[in-house]
């Protein structure tokens, strides 16, 4: 599932949402970060604490295939 996720430390990031654990830290896949919405880099995983976290959201897809936040 293709999500996006807001972190406390101001960057946004895209990516695939692999695993959340019990202790509700996540997993993502594929992460492309945003800046001030610029774009920042590109990851292959990160794994990340819960404390980290503000929010996360699925990422719908419009009828054309573009992605749309």
């Amino acid at each position: 599932m293709e999500v996006t996720g807001t972190f406390k430390w101001g960057m946004e990031s895209t990516g695939y949402l692999g695993t959340s654990g019990s202790y509700r830290n996540t997993q993502l896949a594929s992460i492309y970060g945003y800046t001030e919405g610029a774009l920042s880099g590109h990851l292959s995983g990160v794994l990340v604490r819960h404390n980290n976290v503000l929010y996360i959201r699925g990422t719908e897809e419009e009828e054309d295939g573009e992605t749309r936040n």
